[in-house]
C-alpha cells in the first residue's frame, strides 16, 4: 500500500467535473480523480469542518460508531482504465472490535468520510502504477 494525502480539491462550478488530486506521502507520485460537483463541495465542507449541523459523510461516521466500529483507514483499490476516462474503485476500512471489515464505496465519498474522520489514505502499489 502508497500512503497518499489529499493534495488538493478543484472546484469550478462551470466546469462538468471537478478534481481530486492525491500526492504520495514523502513522494513525487501524483495522480487526479475527476469527481462529480456535489461530492468535490462535500470534501470542500469536510475540509473546512463549516456547518454546525451534520451532512451526510458525518452521519455515516455517527452511523459507524452507534455500531461499534470505527474507520480505520480509505483504500483506493482499483482503476479501470477507459477511452471516456479513468473509474476508481475505494473501500472504506473498519474495525468492529477487532474485526475487519471493508465497505465499497466512491473514491470521492471515501475521501469525504476520511478527512471527516482523520484517518489515513492509501493507494494499492498497482492502482498507483497505472496512473501515476
Amino acid at each position: 500500500m502508497v500512503p497518499v494525502r489529499l493534495a488538493n480539491v478543484i472546484v469550478d462550478e462551470q466546469a462538468y467535473a471537478q478534481q481530486l488530486r492525491l500526492q504520495e506521502e514523502g513522494g513525487p507520485r501524483t495522480f487526479t480523480i475527476l469527481i462529480g460537483l456535489f461530492e468535490a463541495l462535500a470534501i470542500q465542507h469536510a475540509l473546512d469542518e463549516a456547518g454546525e449541523r451534520p451532512l451526510t459523510h458525518r452521519l455515516l461516521l455517527d452511523a459507524i460508531g452507534a455500531l461499534g466500529a470505527s474507520l480505520e483507514r480509505v483504500v483506493i483499490d482499483d482503476v479501470e482504465r477507459g477511452p471516456k476516462g479513468d473509474t476508481f474503485f475505494a473501500k472504506l476500512v473498519l474495525d468492529q472490535g477487532g474485526r475487519q471489515l471493508k465497505i465499497d464505496c466512491r473514491p470521492s465519498d471515501g475521501i469525504a468520510v476520511g478527512v471527516h474522520a482523520g484517518v489515513s489514505f492509501y493507494v494499492t502499489e498497482k492502482v498507483m502504477d497505472a496512473v501515476s
